[in-house]
């Protein structure tokens, strides 16, 4: 029964490791697809704003455009900052992603490690029980006849007399042998 149960422990196990396995890898994956579209958005942003800035102030006159352009450098330099510091935050968040699917990665080789470990430990407690069951398989044979012999030997009315094995015969009973030499021993 013990059998059985460490059976199943190891299948909801492997299961079990299948499944933290899947899930580490979809969400490194998403984390990784996250991560590249989150820097092409903030690489972009800087040109499409500068372009947009471009357009606009292309068609505005020059005076109005030193005008605006003074307006604009500190909202800039403020949005700059802003995006630097964004980067900087997403980089460090994507480090630390990087090290939890790290960690989860060693738990998952460990717990693998763990369910070879039980299954080999299972398998050679299987085939120890094999082996010594065909290895004692004769002996138990052996001790079993002797076992019917004792418990016939203990049902018949025998002694020991001047150091030899004697028995009450049953002498109404019937005769066994080719020559009728052998007759049943009388039950105590």
């Amino acid at each position: 029964m013990q059998h059985e149960d460490l059976m199943q422990i190891s299948v909801r196990i492997a299961k079990f490791l299948e499944h933290v396995g899947r899930q580490s890898q979809e969400t490194n994956r998403a984390n990784l697809e996250t991560s590249q579209q989150l820097e092409r958005v903030v690489n972009a942003a800087p040109d499409i704003l500068r372009r947009s800035i471009d357009a606009t102030l292309g068609k505005i006159t020059e005076g109005v455009v030193g005008v605006a352009s003074r307006g604009l450098d500190d909202p800039m330099d403020r949005f700059n900052r802003k995006m630097v510091e964004s980067d900087n935050r997403l980089t460090g968040l994507t480090h630390n992603l990087a090290g939890v699917v790290q960690r989860q990665e060693a738990l998952v080789n460990k717990l693998l490690i763990a369910v070879v470990s039980v299954a080999l430990a299972m398998l050679l407690t299987v085939a120890g029980g094999v082996w010594l069951g065909l290895k004692y398989k004769d002996e138990i044979k052996r001790n079993q006849i002797s076992a019917d012999l004792l418990k016939a030997y203990n049902k018949a009315d025998v002694q020991v007399c001047d150091g030899r094995l004697c028995v009450r015969v049953d002498k109404g009973a019937k005769k066994y042998g080719a020559k009728g030499e052998y007759v049943r021993v009388k039950s105590r």
